[in-house]
């Protein structure tokens, strides 16, 4: 069974360790990441999980709801996240269509991105970076937006990573 947690900032590896103790070698996790260029005089790449600080975690074990109450003290772990039972053909569903969107080193491309519907996003990467902009209007090559009254086309191509807010 698939589960969501929330970690602790920088104790990731901590509750990594944690479950493994736990469960053994079988346990499997699935963190969609984005790895992106920082603007710098070095080429400096960032590695950001898609999720910022919730992950997923897989083990046929976590079935035993009683069990779930016991990993609620491992270091490392803020909380597991309710309705997580109900939801397992969602979670699959966005596992699946997060791992369509990887690249061969196993990060989210913008393609991932370029698919959602959305209204309000923000530039990661790019000379427009931090700013947020609206969709003005989209098709399958280039992102209409806008910012601050100012409207900017985009051809999806360019390589400039935004996500949504």
């Amino acid at each position: 069974m698939w589960i969501v947690i929330k970690y602790k900032k920088n104790q990731y590896y901590s509750l990594v360790k944690e479950f493994v103790n736990t469960f053994g070698k079988n346990v499997e996790f699935y963190k969609p990441t984005i790895r992106y260029e920082k603007p710098s005089i070095k080429k400096k790449f960032i590695n950001k999980n898609l999720l910022d600080d919730y992950v997923f975690c897989f083990h046929k074990k976590l079935e035993n709801f009683q069990l779930t109450n016991i990993l609620k003290n491992l270091r490392g772990l803020k909380e597991i996240i309710n309705g997580h039972v109900f939801n397992q053909k969602e979670i699959l569903n966005f596992i699946k269509m997060c791992k369509s969107y990887e690249d061969i080193n196993g990060f989210i491309t913008q393609e991932f991105f370029n698919q959602l519907e959305i209204t309000k996003g923000k530039f990661v990467t790019g000379p427009l970076t931090n700013l947020i902009f609206d969709v003005v209007s989209r098709n399958s090559k280039k992102l209409e937006i806008s910012i601050n009254n100012k409207t900017i086309i985009l051809d999806k191509r360019t390589g400039y990573i935004y996500q949504p807010i």
